[in-house]
């Protein structure tokens, strides 16, 4: 009589998909407004479409488009000849470092935004949409696109131009073109639903973005290539951790989970390799320059 074989195999558990670092750009509006997010490759287009509204600070109140290598993506429409943007991944559709495409929000106003791959990461942490950095004011909804918010910027700064209290009232008491605030997109993009990781079939249990990991990181935070760097060194990479998390408004230790203060880690050692903790610590102004002073 044949033997029973011992028991179900366990499932092949997935990869988890690489981390991407965009920039994002909106187009035709000088100075430049711009992004840069970092976002697991396991997203669908529709879900990079939320987190660049949330980041950018858009409402989301009109249709978009993505133009990637030739192919349009959007949302499933009779009338457009759109792929689905809510079965296509980043991972999938942009496996290549350096690609450039193109995302339009509001086919009115036709807002239009450069988007470049700046880094594909397979080693970096996963810890959720973030922002991790930017500048200057997302444009008013349903202002005209670039020109006409071109012609309300100058309304804006000209009290004697005779439509001035009028574009004032309607912009809820007018608005700074430079202002960005880091820590409250990172808020937007922690506490949307729709861009909350979920467990996939077959795969290892993900992080939802808006609740510490099950078992977070121990131990000191530096990221697996520097081990083995010297105690000095890593004081001085925690630091300039601190003050980058600080800089995004990202929560203090006690209640951030680790594994954001470890992408944000990664991402402060990648930026200090190109030139040198310590430099980069002065420049950050948590070292004292070097004395240029011959006596000392």
């Amino acid at each position: 009589m044949a033997s029973r074989r011992a028991g179900p195999t366990t499932a092949a558990q997935a990869p988890e998909p690489p981390v991407y670092r965009l920039k994002v750009t909106l187009k035709g509006v000088r100075p430049p407004v711009w992004r840069r997010l970092q976002l697991s490759g396991g997203l669908t287009l529709a879900q990079l479409h939320l987190a660049i509204q949330l980041a950018m600070g858009w409402d989301n109140d009109h249709l978009y488009m993505f133009k990637i290598h030739g192919q349009a993506y959007g949302p499933p429409d009779e009338e457009l000849p759109f792929a689905d943007a809510r079965r296509a991944t980043l991972a999938a559709v942009l496996p290549e470092k350096g690609a450039a495409f193109l995302y339009e929000y509001d086919y009115g106003d036709s807002w239009e935004h450069a988007v470049t791959v700046e880094e594909i990461s397979t080693d970096a942490p996963d810890a959720g949409p973030l922002c991790l950095g930017g500048a200057r004011a997302c444009p008013p909804e349903d202002c005209g696109g670039f020109e006409g918010y071109r012609r309300l910027l100058a309304i804006l700064a000209d009290p004697d131009n005779p439509e001035y209290e009028d574009m004032v009232r309607w912009t809820g008491g007018g608005l700074n073109p430079e202002a960005f605030d880091v820590a409250a997109a990172n808020q937007r993009l922690q506490k949307e639903p729709g861009l909350r990781r979920r467990r996939p079939r077959g795969g290892r249990s993900v992080q939802r973005t808006d609740a510490p990991p099950e078992a977070a990181p121990s131990g000191p935070s530096v990221p697996p290539p520097a081990a083995g760097i010297s105690r000095e060194a890593q004081d001085l990479l925690n630091a300039l951790v601190e003050k980058e998390m600080k800089r995004q408004g990202l929560p203090p230790e006690a209640s951030n989970p680790g594994v954001i203060r470890l992408a944000v880690t990664w991402a402060v050692y990648q930026r200090a390799l190109s030139r040198g903790l310590r430099e980069e610590a002065m420049e950050q102004g948590l070292l004292a320059p070097p004395s240029t002073d011959p006596r000392a």
